[in-house]
């Protein structure tokens, strides 16, 4: 993502929450032990790396991660999503690296959701945690 010398600042930070969760290996009793990161290299750009997990242990269950930029002039960038399904037992993860294109940005908005597909019609997404990391 970035090398040492061009990280400004890196924050690190969990999302555990049920049925999706975003942070790092491992994951153990329904929880990421290990953290994500958000990088801000030197040149304005930002990064972030983590794992996305899928962890509904009696149900499928698909998480879903949402990440966009803005910039310091205000405008937010397109959202760039990412996707784990999982059908239930076993946990189900894909590791997520997202870079901001060249520029200079201020914030960084992840998003988690989840999605499960139930007997009802009207199955939605549920929104299970929005943060905001400032430069």
């Amino acid at each position: 993502m970035f090398t040492p010398s061009t990280v400004q600042k890196a924050q690190t930070f969990v999302i555990n929450r049920d049925g999706a969760d975003f942070g790092d290996h491992p994951h153990l009793f329904g929880a990421p032990q290990g953290q994500a990161v958000v990088c801000w290299s030197t040149n304005g750009r930002i990064g972030v790396k983590g794992v996305l997990f899928a962890d509904d242990f009696r149900e499928p269950v698909e998480a879903i991660v949402r990440i966009r930029f803005r910039r310091s002039t205000g405008a937010w960038t397109g959202v760039t999503t990412q996707r784990v399904s999982g059908n239930g037992g076993v946990v189900a993860f894909r590791p997520v690296t997202v870079v901001s294109p060249r520029g200079q940005f201020d914030r960084v908005q992840i998003r988690l959701q989840k999605f499960q597909d139930t007997a009802l019609q009207n199955d939605t997404v549920q929104d299970v945690g929005s943060y905001v990391f400032f430069r």
